[in-house]
C-alpha cells in the first residue's frame, strides 16, 4: 500500500501498490501522473510504473532500467536511491543524496554532475 495526499479533497489515503513493488518504493510525477519506482535490495535495477487511473488504482509498468555494471558499486553502497525525473524517451535522473545520475533507458551512465554535499 501507498500513502497518498489527494489534491482536489486534500486528504490523505492509502493506495494500492503495483503486487511486484518491495517494500520501498518511491512516489514521482510524470507528465501529470503518478508514478512509482522501486528496486530490490542489492539489485541495481529500478522498475517504473505511471498510474493509469487514479481513480480506480491502475497502474502501467512502463520501464525497467538495468543501471550500468561501472556504477553498481556505488548505488549498492547506498541501498536507497530516489528517482528525480523521468523523461519521455525514458531516460532517468537519480540521486542518493550524495551524487546526481543521468542515465538512458538502456541503464548506461549519461552524465555524473556533481557530487551533492
Amino acid at each position: 500500500m501507498v500513502m497518498v495526499f489527494g489534491t482536489t479533497v486534500e486528504l490523505f489515503r492509502w493506495m494500492r501498490a503495483p503486487a511486484a513493488v518491495p517494500k520501498s518504493a518511491c512516489l514521482f510525477e510524470v507528465d501529470g501522473k503518478l508514478a512509482l519506482s522501486s528496486s530490490g535490495d542489492g539489485v541495481v535495477v529500478l522498475d517504473i510504473w505511471v498510474q493509469q487511473d487514479y481513480g480506480i488504482e491502475v497502474w502501467e509498468f512502463k520501464y525497467r532500467i538495468e543501471l550500468s555494471l561501472a556504477w553498481e558499486g556505488l548505488l549498492a553502497e547506498f541501498r536507497h536511491f530516489v528517482v528525480m525525473f523521468l523523461c519521455e524517451e525514458g531516460s532517468v535522473l537519480i540521486s542518493n543524496y550524495k551524487q546526481l545520475l543521468h542515465f538512458d533507458i538502456e541503464g548506461k551512465l549519461l552524465v555524473d554532475f556533481f557530487p551533492l554535499s
